[in-house]
């Protein structure tokens, strides 16, 4: 009996689980003690209090009916049936616990939620409240989402990320189609501003790329598509472009642009306002001056701003504008270490200006007299003003690059009769005094005093200084005492370096940039103003122009005063560098100048075995060295000079603080 008791056991464990399989049979014993199991298993539930819901597991099959074994209904009581029961006992003889089918979330009544109980959620009235016999069984209705809205919903949030990572794989693949190549980008200084090189591509794209991800939220959504369209850029990268140049505006001119003009900038007719060119330079110009994000736009703008360049000469379109932003691109040019090309253009742009007869705006005809000219006398007092800006613009770029190079300049002082500047306000032009280049080397003309000028009027006469010092200075080691003309020219240029000296404003003035606004001495915050610097350091640089090649013929005359110069500028110097206004600040040329004097002099000192006057010097050109180094940060045009001077001083540079980049 064994092998049956076994099967016995197997079919009801198989029952358990809703199976049971045909091959098994039951004996006339076994039959008689499952019904005996029935039996008492039924008399267990009937102890079960009326209208409790019991279920058997979902899936399972119910087990072959049998005479003993079928199921006892129980009377209904208020409006409940229970439901059938299904007869289950396991093999160890105890009867199976029946399980409550779980309801759906949020059918539970208020009481069973209030106690916590398990709710079978059977409406008017639920089983655990009758047995529980509470009072009333109430329902709120409960707003849920149906699973499949709450999938969908998921579905939708998936998709929009999907979208947008599409969108912005597209900018980026635009970026990497529709810019020029890297071997178009000029030298830029890296993100970190640390070093000047060419941009690889594979660091150029990841530039771009970035420059998309960070911008894109705070620019416009679109912000990648005007790259591919030639459209102009979103509004918002227009006001951080032009807040970057602006910034650096005095880099260019003293003369500020007025905020109408900037306005303009986000005008998007390309016939109205400034010329497109113009917009483009001074796009340019903001995004070399920002950081590394907005240096990968500098290839774009630069591509716009020569073709635009093109357009307005072929078309003779806005010619003032044309030049302007002809006076900028040379100047990027040497920002970016492209030193031969921005002299090139510098001179170009001269002769146009001079053929659009910027040159001579002077009363009481404001125009060449006569003379053909590109441009048509000018309508308005306005107009006037501008033109008269721009030339100055022309006039300093082209004048610091002859003398960067030592070259003859492009249009000789004697033909030049525009005025320095215009009065703000329309005046009688007959009572306008003829005040321009050559009435500055007037012997002591009003023209030498220049205290009472303006900030571009400061600058354009240290300027044109500089480049007849370098003139005259450069023959001075060579011109017989015999030609007396000269010797009265370069005394006569000292004689006016002297005045323009001893009558410039304070460091720490606040500049004036119309004739009749008033002196503002700042010397209580005891800060330096950066549009004072550079006329303080260009009359030094022109008196170390004029001395330095007789003080190296021997002069000692000439030596000294080279060194006057210079430890007159290094008062400028060190409170640049104290109040760590940057690199940028001090012209370049005029610091290896400097450095050149002083090294010079430590070495002929250390010659003489005058040692300790020598080691006085060594703080300064430290100090130099430091300035040189941040320099080269914003100029890679830094970097040949500095290169030089350690050629010149190799013995210099193996002191302590001399670190070579």
């Amino acid at each position: 009996m064994a092998p049956a008791a076994s099967a016995s056991s197997r079919e009801w464990d198989l029952g358990r689980v809703g199976h049971a399989p045909d091959s098994a049979r039951l004996n006339d014993r076994d039959l008689e003690s499952s019904a005996s199991k029935a039996i008492c298993f039924r008399a267990a539930l009937d102890i079960i209090p009326p209208n409790t819901v019991t279920g058997t597991r979902p899936g399972t099959a119910h087990l072959p009916t049998h005479p003993l074994s079928s199921s006892h209904h129980h009377p209904a009581s208020s409006q409940h049936t229970r439901p059938q029961m299904q007869s289950a006992t396991p093999a160890n003889g105890e009867p199976a616990r029946p399980k409550q089918k779980r309801i759906r979330k949020g059918a539970a009544c208020n009481e069973c939620r209030t106690k916590r109980c398990r709710c079978d959620g059977v409406r008017p009235t639920c089983g655990t409240c009758v047995r529980n016999n509470e009072p009333e069984c109430t329902y709120n209705a409960m707003e849920l989402r149906p699973r499949t809205v709450i999938l969908q919903q998921r579905v939708d949030d998936l998709e929009a990320q999907l979208r947008l990572a599409n969108e912005i794989s597209n900018k980026i693949e635009i970026i990497r189609t529709h810019l020029p190549s890297a071997s178009d980008l000029p030298l830029r200084a890296r993100s970190s501003g640390a070093s000047m090189s060419p941009l690889a591509p594979e660091h150029y794209l990841d530039t771009a790329q970035l420059l998309q991800m960070q911008l894109i939220s705070r620019v416009d959504p679109m912000f990648g598509s005007w790259w591919k369209t030639g459209e102009q850029p979103p509004s918002g990268l227009i006001t951080v472009l032009i807040n970057q140049f602006a910034m650096q505006e005095h880099r260019h001119s003293h003369d500020p642009l007025t905020p109408a003009f900037y306005a303009s900038l986000h005008n998007p007719d390309p016939d109205t306002g400034p010329h497109p060119a113009l917009r483009n330079m001074i796009f340019l110009l903001g995004s070399a001056y920002g950081d590394g994000l907005l240096n990968a736009l500098e290839p774009v703008f630069l591509q716009r701003a020569v073709f635009y360049l093109s357009q307005s000469l072929a078309q003779v379109d806005r010619l003032l504008d044309c030049i302007e932003a002809y006076t900028l691109l040379g100047n990027y040019y040497c920002c970016r270490g492209r030193q031969l090309q921005g002299v090139r253009n510098a001179s170009t742009n001269m002769l146009l200006a001079a053929a659009c007869g910027l040159h001579v705006l002077s009363p009481p005809h404001w125009t060449t007299n006569g003379t053909p000219s590109l441009l048509p006398p000018p309508a308005s007092w306005a107009e006037v003003r501008s033109r008269i800006r721009v030339w100055w613009m022309v006039f300093v770029a082209n004048r610091l690059g002859s003398a960067a190079v030592i070259t003859t300049n492009d249009l000789p002082d004697e033909n030049i009769t525009t005025i320095w500047e215009l009065p703000p306000a329309p005046v009688d032009s007959t009572m306008l005094r003829l005040s321009t280049v050559k009435s500055l080397y007037t012997r002591d003309g009003p023209d030498s005093n220049v205290y009472h000028d303006t900030a571009n009027v400061l600058l354009c006469k240290t300027v044109a200084l500089i480049e007849r010092a370098g003139q005259v200075g450069f023959l001075a080691a060579t011109t017989p005492k015999e030609d007396v003309a000269y010797w009265e020219k370069f005394e006569l240029t000292e004689h006016i370096l002297d005045r323009v000296t001893r009558t410039l404003p304070s460091i720490y003035e606040e500049p004036r940039f119309t004739p009749d606004a008033p002196h503002v001495i700042l010397r209580a915050a005891g800060k330096t103003n950066p549009y004072i610097i550079c006329p303080h350091l260009f009359v030094c640089d022109a008196t170390i122009l004029l001395h330095k090649g007789l003080a190296r013929a021997g002069n000692a005359a000439s030596r000294d005063l080279c060194l006057k110069a210079v430890w007159r500028a290094m008062q400028v110097v060190r409170k640049v560098q104290e109040q760590k206004m940057g690199g940028w600040v001090i012209p370049t040329m005029v610091t290896a100048r400097i450095f050149q004097v002083f090294a010079e002099e430590y070495e002929r000192l250390y010659a003489l075995g005058d040692t300790e006057r020598a080691r006085v010097l060594l703080p300064e050109l430290k100090i130099l060295a430091l300035t040189i180094r941040e320099q080269i940060m914003h100029y890679p045009l830094a970097k040949v000079p500095f290169g030089r001077l350690k050629k010149l001083f190799p013995k210099l540079f193996t002191e302590p603080g001399f670190l070579s980049q």
